[in-house]
């Protein structure tokens, strides 16, 4: 069995917090996810399923299933086609899809910070979606 970890700020924010943690468990989001929402908590939508919100468009499901989704959306990649630094957690979408893992040190270095794919010409949106 995996065992999991969660960091001490999302232990907090979820403690401090229990209407927060009720909106997020039921999403069904991963640790990652949630060590990331504990901080960015007004990139999250409320609609359900949660949305990360970019630029005021609340457009990326976390949570959810990948594979569900594309199966029936021809704009999404199949799975077995997808960059390998697009991690699915247990087939699911959540912070760290797009991502890489928190590194305080790495955290704001670039203009696209902690991305998993380079976003040059829209690079890591289209290593989803085929439009």
């Amino acid at each position: 069995m995996m065992k999991k970890s969660f960091s001490l700020t999302a232990f907090l924010l979820v403690m401090a917090f229990p209407a927060f943690a009720a909106r997020i468990q039921p999403a069904g989001l991963d640790a990652g996810s949630i060590e990331c929402v504990s901080c960015h908590q007004d990139s999250i939508s409320v609609n359900e399923p949660l949305q990360v919100c970019h630029q005021g468009e609340c457009a990326h499901p976390l949570g959810v299933s990948y594979i569900s989704f594309s199966s029936r959306n021809r704009g999404l990649t199949p799975i077995e086609g997808l960059d390998p630094a697009i991690k699915l957690i247990d087939g699911k979408m959540g912070c760290l899809t797009c991502h890489a893992p928190y590194v305080p040190a790495d955290h704001e270095k670039t203009a696209d910070p902690m991305l998993s794919v380079d976003n040059t010409g829209s690079g890591l949106c289209v290593a989803c979606h085929r439009k």
